[in-house]
């Protein structure tokens, strides 16, 4: 790992859990949703920080936004969304906690830099994969919550700022 990322990572570590609520809801503009899509102020900073290279990351929230549009994933008013970055070169022991099956078959095959994104009902039962063949993104995994209703619209947000 390269000095930068090493101190984005930091800077990323000591300032998300400092998200909790929200002030403002930041507007994204989706044409295909027919819903307000939504960024709390720690997703948002999230998105426009943890960028390696280019600085942001709101690849990772048009990913979101984009499996909107399945049926199976829309059905569910709650959402939580991982993304996984292997950092580490393939067949390397991963110290980590324990992950679903599908992310541990992933991370034995995956090349650095390579990321997935899952998406699960909140109680584990995995809707939607999504593999990212690069990933310019400063953290080994993080997570974020979606909410989806008829008055706030989509939501994306920190797990703390739920």
């Amino acid at each position: 790992m390269d000095e930068k990322q090493s101190k984005l990572r930091q800077e990323l570590a000591s300032n998300l859990p400092h998200f909790t609520g929200t002030e403002e809801y930041h507007r994204l503009r989706y044409p295909w949703l027919r819903k307000d899509f939504l960024l709390t102020d720690g997703a948002k900073y999230l998105a426009d920080k943890a960028g390696v290279i280019g600085g942001t990351a709101y690849w990772l929230i048009d990913i979101i936004a984009s499996h909107q549009l399945n049926k199976k994933v829309a059905a569910q008013s709650f959402q939580t969304w991982r993304l996984y970055v292997n950092h580490v070169q393939a067949g390397e022991p991963d110290p980590e906690r324990p992950r679903p099956t599908t992310v541990l078959a992933w991370k034995q095959r995956a090349q650095p830099n390579e990321a997935l994104v899952t998406c699960d009902d909140g109680n584990g039962q995995i809707l939607v994969t999504q593999e990212i063949p690069f990933a310019d993104f400063a953290l080994d995994e993080v997570n974020l919550y979606l909410t989806n209703d008829d008055v706030n619209g989509i939501v994306v947000m920190l797990p703390s700022e739920y």
